[in-house]
Order: C-alpha cells, then structure tokens, then sequence
C-alpha cells in the first residue's frame, strides 16, 4: 500500500481500511477452525494516533508498506479483553474462563482477592494474533492448542492499582436533596473501585465504576424521593367516572442519577471532592380505573361485571350477595353488633373460610366475654369481624338478638351456608347504613 505523496490522514484512513479488512483465523487440534475480525476480538485502532506515529518516526518515504517495514510500534491498537474471553470461550469444548484476581471490601479495608487458572485458548494468543497480522498482513493463520489459561493480573500486578484505589477512601463526597445531605461512607467508596477483570491489563491508576455509584445514588433516591401513589376511579363503560375510590398522589423523583454517577465517578478518578445534588421533579401518579358494570354506580358498592360481594346494610339489619349488580341470594335478615360492640363499617375482604369453630370473645378489660363452640360457616372479613351461623338465635333482623352481637353478623346456619359457598377468599364485604 502505497503513501507516495499522502499527507498524515489519508494515512489514517488507510490504516482504517486495513484494520476493517484484516483477519485472523485459527485452528489447531482440538480447537474448533474459524476466523475472527477485529470487531469480534473488541480490536480498536486507532488510525489518527497510528498516522502521527508513522509520521514523527520517519521522513518523506517514496513507499510505506503495511506490512510495517521499520518499527512494529506504528499501530495503536487496544483490545476490549471480555471480548476476547468470548472469542476464546467458542473455539474449545470444555473452556474454563481464568478468574481474575479482584479487589474486594473486607474489615472496612480494601484487598486483594487471588485469581485462578482456568484452561482453554488464552485471550491473549488472540490479541497477540491478530496484532501480527495488523503490522504483517491483512490476514494470517495461526495454530493453537488448549492449555493453562493464567489470570490476565496476578496479586502483585495489582499492587499499585490497589494504593491507588484506597486514597478513594478520604475522598469526601456528598449529595444534597430538600432537607437531606447524603455523605458516602469509606466502604462505599472503596466499593465502587472498577473491577480490575474489566480492564485488561490492570493500569496503575484506579478508576471508578459509575455503574457502582449509580447503585449507591438509586438507595439514596429512594430515601429523598416520594413514590406516587397511583389513584383509584370506578367509570362505566363508555368511561364516565362514578367514583373517585382513592385520590391519586404525585411523588417526586431525581432526574439527574446517571449523569451525578458520572461526575461522581470522575471525581474519585481523580481524588478530587464532590459535592452536589439531586435534581427532584415531579413524578406523575396514574389512575387505575375499573369498569364497573351496568347499575352498580346506584349501589352500596360499585362491582365490575360478575364481581361478587356481599351488602350488608346494618339499617334494615339484611345481608344480601351479589355478583355485580345482579342481586343473587337474600336479602337475609340478621343479627349486627350491639351498640356497645357496632359491626363496622367500611370495605372489607373475605381473608379466612372455617366451616367450623369454637369462637371466643373478650371483653376490653380481657375478660371472657363468650365462647361458643361449634359455630358454622364461618366468613372472616376484617380481625375478629365475621359473618357466620349462629345456633343459639332465634329471631333475626331490628331490635331482635338480645341486644347484638360482639360485632359479627350473625345469621341461621342454613343461610349462613349459602353465604359461605357463596363467598370466596378476597370476595369484598360492604357495611353500611
């Protein structure tokens, strides 16, 4: 390749033409043949730093040739090494990654983790491959064979790395929200030391990992932040709403986390101090409607279509059961709390079933207040409260029932067992007046 009469980037932009076209194929026994592009072996030229070098290391040439005739050193060249690990991972049967030696938080202090060996094809004979062919050829073959695959780092290569990684520590970094201050603790810090199995060959100088500061600012978000509570509408089905259930809050969040990662990240870089803060804007709560069917906005309880529930209207002293605004057993009369013990009211769910049971009662001064035994078809809704047979009664509805029950409405057995099969867990009970 000819650079008679090319100044410095058209040089570059042959160097990038080449290493486009370049290749590396590879086969040996037991290694499965195929052949890798720079793109697969996280290969990245640099061609405008390639060109300088060309140029501050030689006068005018008639002829340049890449292949390199002079120095190997012209090519910049750097490798993404997880993507060399994959390369190396697909070319024998029972690869097994080397483990890199890491950095972890142990005692409040930073060390070194030993790495272990695996086997296989080494990353490296890869990388090393197809830079020989960059400054020999536009492509080569290579033969290989699975062995020992050594850790990239050993613990003495990461000695500078790990001083360098510790003056993290007294680097002071804070981020304000509203009335909070939140101020990185030393093990946080020390934690958010890159991985060193990252980067290669470890450098002498630590970096941070945005992406462990991102982690850290998303725990603090939550404690600045306020969730949205999303709101509740009963509508009809041509999306008229009945019903406001529960009113929509909006909660606040901070907008600003990934770029704060990235500045916080490049201040520990450089063992410069932080300050700054979240940018909290409003977080918009959403309401969640339900189609209730045709009628329910007139009653008690505002049911979706073949919704069961159960209406129990303490004025009249009746129960009913429906399923959505189809009325489907009773009304029945029954037995409310006493005005010393009133059912309350509300919306409720059926939570426990129990066919059968001893039930006991307290007084407020914990007193046995009753215990009766054998009580059937038992409906659980809210506490103690249930609806539920009631043996020992006679007459049901107003101003009968020896004054009311301790809470519960009570019912004759064989009409408490239609409410029973009737009911289901997280059917919705509805008291009122």
């Amino acid at each position: 390749m000819s650079i008679a009469g090319k100044n410095q980037s058209e040089v570059a932009a042959l160097i990038r033409k080449h290493a486009q076209n370049a290749s590396l194929e590879v086969t040996g026994q037991g290694v499965k043949s195929r052949s890798f592009t720079g793109k697969e072996l996280g290969a990245s030229v640099s061609a405008e730093e390639s060109a300088k070098k060309v140029f501050a290391h030689r006068s005018f040439w008639d002829y340049f040739l890449i292949p390199v005739s002079g120095s190997t050193e012209d090519l910049v060249v750097d490798y993404a090494y997880p993507a060399l690990i994959e390369a190396a991972a697909g070319l024998t049967k029972d690869y097994k990654e080397a483990v890199e030696p890491e950095l972890v938080v142990a005692a409040g202090t930073l060390t070194i983790q030993e790495g272990k060996e695996g086997r296989g094809i080494a990353p490296t004979k890869l990388s090393e491959g197809f830079t020989k062919v960059l400054r020999e050829g536009n492509s080569q073959k290579i033969n290989l064979s699975a062995g020992v695959v050594k850790p990239l780092n050993t613990a003495s290569d990461l000695q500078t790395y790990l001083a360098s990684a510790k003056k993290f520590a007294q680097v002071a970094i804070k981020v304000a929200a509203a009335d909070k201050t939140f101020e990185a603790a030393e093990t946080d810090k020390l934690g958010w030391v890159t991985s060193p199995s990252k980067l290669g060959k470890a450098p002498k100088r630590a970096t941070a990992d945005a992406a462990k500061v991102q982690k850290w600012l998303r725990s603090k978000e939550k404690e600045a932040a306020k969730v949205p509570q999303d709101g509740c509408r009963n509508v009809t089905e041509d999306g008229k709403v009945t019903q406001v259930v529960k009113k929509k809050v909006d909660g606040t969040k901070a907008n600003n986390v990934p770029a704060l990662s990235q500045q916080i990240a490049a201040a520990l870089s450089t063992t410069k101090p932080f300050s700054g803060s979240f940018d909290m804007v409003s977080a918009p709560a959403k309401w969640q409607d339900k189609v209730i069917a045709p009628g329910a906005e007139k009653l008690p309880y505002q049911a979706s279509k073949g919704e069961k529930w159960f209406d129990i209207n303490l004025t009249d002293y009746t129960i009913a059961a429906y399923q959505g605004a189809d009325k489907v057993i009773g009304p029945y009369l029954m037995v409310p709390g006493s005005p010393q013990h009133p059912t309350p009211q509300g919306t409720y769910k059926v939570y426990i079933k129990r066919p059968i049971q001893t039930m006991v009662g307290y007084n407020d001064d914990g007193s046995l207040a009753y215990r009766a035994p054998n009580v059937p078809w038992i409906l659980y809704w809210h506490y103690s409260y249930a609806i539920h047979g009631a043996y020992w009664q006679h007459q049901f509805g107003p101003g009968v029932g020896f004054g009311g029950s301790h809470g519960c409405v009570q019912l004759p057995p064989e009409k408490a067992k239609e409410m029973f099969d009737f009911g289901e867990l997280d059917t919705v009970v509805r008291v009122h007046k």
